[in-house]
């Protein structure tokens, strides 16, 4: 919360943790991914980091010393992965068109929003969590309940949806 660390995803399967101050490496997330990396955050408490990836999974990562705490498994690629203003759930964007709830502390996939009819490109949540915002490929972005599962709503577009954020 401070901005003293900054946080890289690169092509090259690892994830860099740098100080902002002196642009020194931290330390590198390695070894565990496959493919490139495709997104990369912090939690929003500083202690957790999610990196997510072409190999199919996402991963959570200790903050502190990168000592990799957990692997949630995909069926395809993942384009984006976010944790919510608690902490409490991930939610990754994916390949295979839909959106994925996840536990944060345990790893357990909670639920599956599929609606899209292309790759889901990114995904957020609101400021308050009750809500989630998803761009596709299939030139759309849509609003979900995160409790029922419902489209809220649904903007089109005549090309693909690439990035979406909610104001806080």
């Amino acid at each position: 919360p401070n901005g003293k660390r900054i946080l890289t995803a690169s092509t090259d399967k690892k994830a860099h943790l740098w100080c902002a101050k002196t642009a020194e490496i931290q330390f590198i997330l390695q070894g565990q991914h496959t493919e490139a990396l495709t997104c990369c955050n912090f939690s929003h408490d500083h202690k957790r980091i999610i990196t997510s990836s072409y190999d199919n999974t996402t991963r959570i990562w200790n903050a502190i010393d990168g000592t990799l705490q957990n692997t949630l498994k995909h069926q395809r690629a993942i384009r984006s992965c976010v944790f919510s203003n608690n902490d409490k759930i991930i939610i990754t964007a994916c390949h295979d068109r839909r959106v994925c709830i996840w536990d944060a502390d345990s790893g357990t996939l909670q639920r599956i929003f599929q609606h899209h009819t292309n790759i889901v490109q990114n995904c957020c949540f609101s400021a308050y969590g009750a809500r989630l915002v998803s761009t596709s490929w299939d030139r759309t972005a849509q609003v979900w309940d995160l409790q029922t599962g419902l489209v809220l709503a649904k903007f089109q577009f005549n090309n693909e949806a690439r990035s979406c954020d909610f104001s806080h």
